[in-house]
């Protein structure tokens, strides 16, 4: 009785380790089909008084041009959020500029070098536009900081 106990108990042992090492074969998987897609994204280099442009002169183009883009930007550092969590950039040719690209921070490492920065610095960025507005501007989620 006590052999049939261990013979039971070996042989469902020996299933959750297949099960646990297909697991983590797919996570490896997933992983490296998401490294792969992020390595192809190319960014359209544009500056932020082109857009600005754009946005002024026709909203609905701005939008279709730019809406669900990945972009590099180049523009003047016109806000740093207190709480880390946004800056925004404005055209360099404008120093009154209200509106510009609102540019969300991601990560430790993207609030590290905006920590180095200073308001009127011209920063480059990549990221995905996310909105589109005459009121509000753009907004894009930062991907990186150059």
């Amino acid at each position: 009785m006590i052999g049939l106990a261990v013979i039971v108990s070996v042989a469902g042992g020996g299933g959750n380790k297949e099960a646990n090492s297909t697991s983590v074969k797919s996570v490896k998987d997933t992983e490296t089909a998401e490294t792969t897609t992020a390595a192809t994204i190319e960014y359209t280099a544009v500056s932020v008084d082109e857009m600005m442009k754009t946005l002024k002169a026709n909203a609905m183009k701005a939008s279709d041009a730019y809406k669900g883009q990945y972009l590099e930007i180049t523009g003047k550092l016109n806000v740093i959020d207190s709480s880390g969590k946004y800056i925004s950039l404005a055209p360099s040719e404008d120093d009154f500029a209200i509106i510009g690209v609102q540019c969300y921070i991601k990560s430790d490492d993207q609030k590290s070098k905006v920590m180095d920065m200073s308001i009127g610095d011209i920063v480059t960025l990549k990221g995905k536009c996310t909105s589109v507005g005459e009121v509000l501007g753009y907004s894009l989620d930062i991907d990186s900081i150059n």
